[in-house]
């Protein structure tokens, strides 16, 4: 059994295509138990807007650089690591002319495009945007006025 067949990742004609069955794998994700996982993001969001915590913790970073330097490598390796190892795998599948690391490599930047339109249409959805720190009452920095800039 070759990885076109049964891989969520074959084209009309068997070939692999990086698109292929896309939609089949977004509705996928809303199937049985994953609903659960949508559900408690959607949760969590509720918690971190309606605490605060999202500002508190922007607000943190933002009046103590000496932290924030060490959050921006985080962040970064965080947004583009799956498209790194996508990228990585998709070179070595084609170098290689290996069909499965081709396929793998399909998988993971077609999940990694997936989870960023996600997040995306999420936030406009919810009108959920970057925190803000700076312009917003001090009922949301529940942390202790020692640590206030």
């Amino acid at each position: 059994m070759g990885v076109a067949s049964g891989s969520g990742f074959s084209g009309n004609d068997g070939n692999l295509t990086p698109f292929g069955d896309v939609g089949d794998n977004i509705l996928e994700s809303f199937r049985g138990g994953n609903i659960y996982y949508h559900l408690a993001g959607i949760a969590a969001t509720a918690l971190i807007v309606e605490t605060g915590s999202d500002f508190t913790v922007e607000h943190y970073f933002n009046t103590h650089p000496e932290y924030g330097r060490w959050a921006h490598p985080i962040v970064f390796t965080e947004q583009f690591l799956p498209f790194v190892a996508g990228g990585s795998l998709l070179a070595y599948g084609i170098i290689g002319r290996d069909k499965q690391t081709l396929g793998a490599s399909f998988a993971v930047i077609q999940a990694s495009l997936i989870e960023l339109v996600y997040n995306s249409a999420l936030k406009a959805i919810t009108g959920r945007p970057h925190p803000d720190w700076r312009h917003v009452s001090n009922k949301y920095f529940w942390f202790t006025d020692s640590c206030r800039s």
